[in-house]
């Protein structure tokens, strides 16, 4: 991943490419492990995108869903961005697992690999502290009992309350 930047006439950077296309609507924020662009800033500038309403933010495809397991299950296999309130966590044999409902089996779940964990709390987020918490997180939707988005850094959840 690159950052891209506009140079002005006086060779100082002018415009970043990327929150430019974020602000305008034009991409959502997707971070790399790696990566270490202004996390904040750029999701800070997709919310007042998807506020206003422009670029992809117009469109109802784009919004973030919900983690209900049915409308869920309707986008495996893609890219997407999910808000709700994580209804329990679980650490099995170190692997976390954030669950959006009652059944583990059947719901929409996020889970952190054992070696991404310290990841996690390095980045002062405490996983297994986050019950309740109202979060939005990005990834991609695989199947795995109901769906399911592994998550392999802190950057891509955020935590909303």
């Amino acid at each position: 991943m690159a950052q891209v930047y506009t140079i002005a006439a006086n060779g100082q950077r002018d415009i970043w490419i990327q929150a430019e296309m974020v602000r305008l609507g034009l991409a959502r924020v997707m971070p790399w492990p790696g990566e270490y662009a202004d996390i904040a800033a750029l999701y800070a500038l997709e919310a007042e995108a998807r506020e206003k309403g422009r670029g992809i933010w117009s469109d109802p495809f784009y919004a973030p869903r919900s983690p209900d397991p049915n409308a869920l299950a309707q986008f495996v296999d893609s890219v997407q961005i999910v808000e709700g309130i994580i209804t329990s966590v679980a650490d099995v044999r170190g692997q976390i697992y954030l669950n959006f409902g009652a059944d583990y089996r059947t719901d929409f779940t996020v889970a952190i690999a054992k070696k991404n964990v310290k990841r996690f709390t390095a980045g002062n987020i405490d996983p297994l502290a986050l019950e309740g918490a109202k979060v939005r997180v990005r990834g991609w939707v695989e199947l795995i009992n109901g769906p399911m988005i592994w998550l392999n850094q802190p950057e891509r959840l955020e935590i909303l309350s």
